[in-house]
């Protein structure tokens, strides 16, 4: 950035110094929204910043929450990580002017234990004219350790809070308080579905975006959340529900006995988060799907969608992927839908429906079986589960499929879990990069389609524009289908006969 481009902002904190990019989008980063999360203040709700008088230099990200370190890429130095100074967001805006933008914030995936709020923005910023915010939130044991009574769901408080902090201030960076779209990937779209159902965030934004992900109903289960949280405290040997105690345990000691508690818990073990947000009856009062049934949020509209093979990214980590039998395969379903209460006669059909969807796919691989159901069980089917219930509440509910597969590693991963980010960011990359994907003609074109339709849809509850076919709202009789691929088009009830037999179960 231009460092002799600087631009000073008026909140109600204080001033903040901005700096200007090459592409002329002005960014304000690491602004603190919270008092440090630590000591006393550790697993309580967040506190708002206090006023500062300095002028604040925004010019770069702020720390990262503690989180186990996965770097990718070696040559790349991994972020600072601070427990008390993690709770900051950043803003980037096309000027500061009274033309009232609409407003897009971003949350974060990485199953609530990874992550953070570091997104190159310029691009979509620029393109839309909007104003985008992105944000840091609690994460793991630090964000949700479940203690009835005690505890729960401090990092969902974290983004209530942050999301306070827009309110209150976006219009002094060119934004419209009152136009405001959350949207979120991964345990972000998880995010998005509890904020939906939450009274503590009710008027904080009038628009939503879900990517890959709500709130799964077997996810949120208080009694699991307090068996984990257990396993927690026995690791660093401290007795159950003694949070002072706790509270001076190291972050770094916490991040390793949360990691070690996630052996031999569940049978969900490998496809869960261990730490969602948990059903407490107070932060989170109900079930969102429960709350969004009863009209909590019906006058949400709402965008949503997933990639066809979310869960082949996870075959990353297990080299027997390629090696799996048929009668594994199998086993896996046996083990899955007898979790569910599912009967012998149910899982041999939906293991005959599997099978017969891989033939028609024309897959010879016995984990492409395997890999579909999981993408359906923890991904897709609670994404429709959860826009059924709205579409009959709120018409504006539109529903999409992204179906474009990587290159990577010849295609096995597919249109792969976390695929979709880049393209809704315009991040694609000149070279080839590991988990990056490249920038060429297809590509391109599928990314600006994207950008404009979740633009679109942020600033007036509509994503369509002159770049795509009509894409019409999702409705339960055609249930209609943008899918994006080299070919963007409309489709009615992709994937029918395996969305059908899940009608009975989740």
């Amino acid at each position: 950035m231009n460092s002799k481009k600087r631009f000073i902002v008026e909140t109600k904190c204080g001033k903040i110094r901005g700096y200007k990019s090459r592409n002329g989008v002005i960014s304000f980063k690491g602004i603190p929204y919270a008092e440090p999360p630590i000591k006393e203040f550790r697993w309580q709700p967040p506190l708002p910043i206090k006023e500062w008088e300095d002028v604040l230099d925004a010019k770069d990200f702020g720390p990262i929450a503690p989180q186990p370190v996965v770097n990718f890429n070696p040559s790349v130095k991994s972020p600072e990580q601070s427990e008390s100074g993690c709770l900051t967001l950043n803003i980037w805006t096309p000027a500061l002017d009274d033309k009232e933008r609409t407003v897009m914030v971003w949350i974060h995936g990485g199953a609530f234990e990874m992550g953070s709020g570091r997104y190159m923005s310029e691009i979509l910023a620029k393109r839309g004219d909007v104003v985008i915010v992105s944000l840091n939130y609690r994460l793991g044991a630090l964000g949700f350790l479940y203690v009835p009574g005690k505890t729960a769901n401090v990092g969902l408080l974290d983004q209530v809070l942050a999301l306070k902090w827009v309110k209150n201030n976006i219009n002094n960076f060119g934004g419209d308080e009152n136009n405001i779209c959350i949207f979120g990937e991964s345990a972000g779209g998880e995010s998005i579905s509890a904020l939906l159902a939450m009274p503590l965030a009710k008027g904080l934004f009038k628009r939503a975006i879900i990517q890959s992900n709500v709130c799964d109903p077997y996810n949120l289960k208080p009694l699991e959340g307090e068996i984990y949280s257990k396993k927690v405290f026995e690791n660093v040997g401290v007795e159950y529900d003694d949070l002072d105690a706790l509270r001076k345990v190291p972050a770094e000691i916490l991040i390793k006995a949360y990691t070690k508690a996630q052996k031999g818990l569940s049978i969900l073990a490998s496809f869960i988060e261990y730490y969602p947000p948990y059903v407490d009856g107070e932060i989170l009062p109900q079930n969102p799907n429960e709350a969004i049934g009863k009209g909590f949020a019906k006058d949400i509209e709402i965008l949503a969608g997933t990639n066809e093979n979310e869960q082949k990214l996870w075959n990353l980590w297990d080299l027997q992927a390629d090696k799996i039998t048929e009668e594994q395969v199998n086993q896996n379903f046996h083990n899955f839908l007898k979790y569910l209460g599912q009967s012998e006669p149910t899982i041999e059909e939906f293991i005959e429906v599997y099978k017969n969807n891989r033939i028609n796919e024309f897959s010879t691989r016995e984990r492409d079986m395997l890999d579909e159901f999981y993408t359906d069980v923890m991904f897709r089917i609670p994404v429709l589960r959860f826009l059924e219930i709205q579409s009959k509440l709120q018409p504006n509910v539109y529903y999409y499929l992204f179906r474009w597969k990587s290159p990577l590693l010849n295609g096995k991963l597919g249109a792969y879990h976390g695929v979709d980010v880049s393209f809704v960011w315009g991040t694609l990359s000149e070279t080839e990069e590991q988990f990056v994907t490249k920038r060429t003609e297809e590509t391109t074109i599928i990314s600006n389609q994207m950008m404009d339709c979740w633009v679109n849809f942020a600033k007036t509850g509509n994503p369509n524009h002159e770049g795509i076919l009509h894409w019409p709202k999702y409705n339960l009789i055609n249930r209609p289908t943008m899918i994006f691929d080299k070919i963007t088009e409309v489709k009615s009830d992709p994937l029918s006969e395996t969305r059908k037999i899940w009608n009975n179960v989740i």
